[in-house]
């Protein structure tokens, strides 16, 4: 979690205070204190500019809120599926089926073909073949164009949110 400056650890003069949402303009940090204290709250430095942007809160909360957010993001996991250009149709269902796996477990696939030698004056085939797989997943996923960079043919797939 991003560490704040409160009260009397906030060290500038001059402070842009936010009370309410709205901003009261640049204020003197005493002031600003003052107007903390009668509220019973705190003062926080939330943002950096010329001037520090201050929010008067209760910094407890605030810091509870804040880790109760990071503990509801899921990270997100990225399978890779490697392939070649010349992979025999029965090793191409079997990654399928395990990019059919990844996707049931709300994993995004990254599918890459990689081309070697005389292969990358065939890159229109590997296109078609990520194509057929981006079809075969189209009901359960949605996935971004197929890219090529230098000798590598890629698309990501990414789980549809109702699934």
């Amino acid at each position: 979690m991003q560490s704040y400056r409160s009260n009397h650890k906030i060290v500038e003069k001059q402070v842009m205070l936010i009370l309410e949402g709205k901003s009261q303009g640049v204020v003197d940090r005493e002031y600003a204190l003052s107007l903390a204290a009668e509220q019973n709250k705190d003062l926080v430095q939330v943002g950096q500019g010329d001037v520090p942007i201050c929010k008067i809160m209760d910094y407890g909360r605030f810091c509870y809120e804040q880790k109760k957010q990071q503990k509801k993001q899921k990270p997100v996991v990225v399978k890779e599926i490697r392939m070649r250009i010349s992979t025999d149709e029965h090793d191409f269902e079997l990654k399928e089926k395990q990019i059919g796996k990844f996707i049931s477990k709300g994993y995004h696939v990254k599918i890459s073909i990689q081309l070697k030698g005389r292969e990358k004056n065939y890159k229109s085939v590997a296109i078609e073949r990520l194509q057929k797989i981006c079809n075969h997943f189209e009901n359960e996923t949605e996935y971004s164009k197929v890219d090529s960079v230098g000798t590598t043919v890629m698309t990501m797939l990414i789980p549809k949110k109702g699934k």
